[in-house]
């Protein structure tokens, strides 16, 4: 194997964890570990890698995928820096807010909206494919509504990821709350803007150091290679590339 061929294998025990290996024949390997949520890791991860990789090839990234357990991750020292969006604060962690991502209704192509911008009452009076009540999305859109003091009509399946909630979507089964970011367009659903009311999805960088200085050299690049792609990423607008 070429030195700048990178080896990609998953956890025997859950697919939820990657491991990216470092270049054949490399010496005194290093491990950097990061938590995402999966829709950083489907979305932001592909950008952030070649940059990461061409960097360091003969570092070992060790990914897992954690939502509200990310930040805990990061407490325990089970992995070096995390994304979290979450409530819960810890105070021997470091909490760098990232730009935030608007929030989409996701509509099956055939479903004709009456309206520019979809308010939570008109949504409420649809069916509805939702992420877990554990989930951060999910409280996005729970707060949403009781906000506009309404009640969802009816809850057809309820979904951990976007790619799935989607495909759910344009089957017509229903609509959803869905964050903007790294989503593509579809023969089979459409995405609607919605009132101001919405709160965005605020994700954050979490680390133990109250510096970068506290973080390895490999492990600080690749929080400021994610909060460097971050502002763009968080600005896309689904597109069909």
């Amino acid at each position: 194997m070429g030195r700048n061929k990178n080896r990609l294998r998953t956890n025997a025990s859950t697919n939820s964890n990657l491991v990216l290996e470092p270049s054949a024949g490399a010496e005194n390997i290093q491990e950097v570990s990061i938590a995402l949520p999966r829709l950083v890791l489907m979305t932001v991860l592909p950008r952030v890698l070649p940059t990461f990789r061409e960097k360091f090839p003969d570092v070992r990234l060790h990914i897992e995928e954690r939502s509200s357990s990310a930040a805990t991750a990061v407490a325990t020292g089970h992995v070096d820096i995390a994304l979290y969006a979450g409530p819960d604060r810890d105070p021997d962690l470091t909490y760098q807010l990232l730009p935030p991502v608007p929030m989409i209704v996701a509509s099956p192509r055939i479903y004709l909206w009456n309206t520019e911008r979809i308010s939570a009452r008109a949504l409420s009076r649809q069916p509805l494919v939702v992420y877990p009540k554990t989930s951060v999305l999910r409280d996005i859109m729970d707060r949403w509504f009781r906000k506009s003091r309404v009640k969802p009509k009816e809850i057809v399946m309820t979904v951990r990821d976007t790619e799935t909630i989607l495909k759910f979507v344009g089957l017509g089964l229903g609509h959803a709350l869905v964050p903007s970011m790294g989503l593509r367009t579809s023969s089979d659903y459409m995405f609607h803007q919605v009132s101001a009311t919405v709160d965005n999805y605020s994700p954050m960088l979490v680390y133990r150091s109250d510096d970068y200085h506290g973080l390895s050299k490999p492990a600080a690049s690749l929080l400021e290679t994610i909060e460097g792609l971050w502002p763009a990423l968080a600005r896309i607008w689904p597109t069909s590339e």
